[in-house]
């Protein structure tokens, strides 16, 4: 559990580096540079055989509709929403992911929802709520950006799940690894965002997008999400998936909106607020509800 914890911590600090970045930066721009430089780099170290090629080529539909799914939409959707709300905000809506995947096993593979799993959802639907209403800003709210900004976060996580489990069935194939999947996933949605930027860039009626100048700083946490946003967190969480329980993994998922909270507080001067609290309190309820049968039989298995 403490390598779990460790795991979050560091991609919530990659999450607080995006959110800095994503204030600066148009969402296109920021991930054609992030994903495009991680995918090259992925690239260089995994696909230097060229059999991955082919094996890519074979099969460049599903990396595109894996690609579309997982990173390319997901990513602009998400840099988008820190542009508008808070990073503890953006996380919150992060803590849906265990129930968001049941909702799409049962539409995919109709698989019965059983009480647990019904009674946690609803209680995390509730929490949901109770976070809108106390977190509501009179006349900001209830206007279109921000609330886009909210769905455009909720809908990454959505969006990038049914990805997931594209990406998990043709990873049990054994045609690519998954650090080649993510190469060139990310090679892809670089390239996509790039040309969107582009297309952006030309049809801006103020003569261009504006740019942030790129110093010291804001290079140096280009390269921290870069290296451990993209590489080293994600492949951390990877082997964590592999070697721990699924249900341990969801639980301590719970300390990445905290991490963020925190963190933000003290970098971005967010306040802390305790209907966050009370909110994520709903959630981590929710998913103990939620998880308890697995749990059960996880502890069983280990006795």
């Amino acid at each position: 559990m403490i390598f779990l914890l460790f795991v979050f911590f560091i991609i919530s600090s990659a999450f607080l580096v995006n959110k800095y970045i994503a204030l600066s930066l148009c969402p296109s721009l920021f991930v054609a540079i992030r994903m495009g430089i991680s995918g090259l780099l992925l690239a260089l170290l995994y696909c230097r055989n060229s059999q991955t090629f082919k094996y890519a080529k074979e099969h460049m539909m599903m990396i595109l509709i894996i690609t579309f799914f997982t990173t390319f939409v997901p990513s602009l959707c998400r840099a988008y929403a820190l542009q508008y709300i808070s990073a503890s905000r953006a996380a919150f809506w992060g803590t849906f992911e265990p129930f968001i995947a049941v909702f799409w096993t049962y539409i995919l593979y109709q698989n019965t929802i059983n009480r647990n799993q019904f009674l946690g959802c609803l209680l995390s639907v509730l929490g949901a709520i109770f976070f809108i209403i106390m977190n509501a800003k009179e006349g900001l709210f209830y206007g279109a950006l921000l609330c886009a900004a909210d769905l455009s976060q909720l809908s990454s996580h959505l969006i990038s799940r049914f990805g997931w489990i594209q990406a998990q069935s043709f990873l049990q194939k054994n045609i690519l690894s998954p650090q080649q999947l993510n190469a060139f996933s990310f090679m892809i949605s670089g390239f996509f965002s790039l040309c969107l930027f582009l297309f952006q860039l030309y049809n801006s009626q103020q003569g261009g997008l504006s740019l942030c100048s790129f110093d010291y700083k804001f290079t140096g946490c280009l390269l921290y999400t870069i290296i451990i946003g993209n590489m080293v967190a994600y492949t951390l969480y990877a082997y964590a998936i592999k070697q721990e329980p699924v249900a341990y993994v969801a639980i301590a998922g719970l300390s990445m909106p905290l991490y963020v909270h925190f963190l933000s507080a003290y970098f971005f001067k967010e306040p802390l607020s305790f209907s966050f609290f009370i909110s994520l309190s709903f959630i981590a309820i929710a998913l103990f509800i939620f998880q308890k049968p697995v749990l059960v039989d996880e502890e069983k298995n280990a006795e």
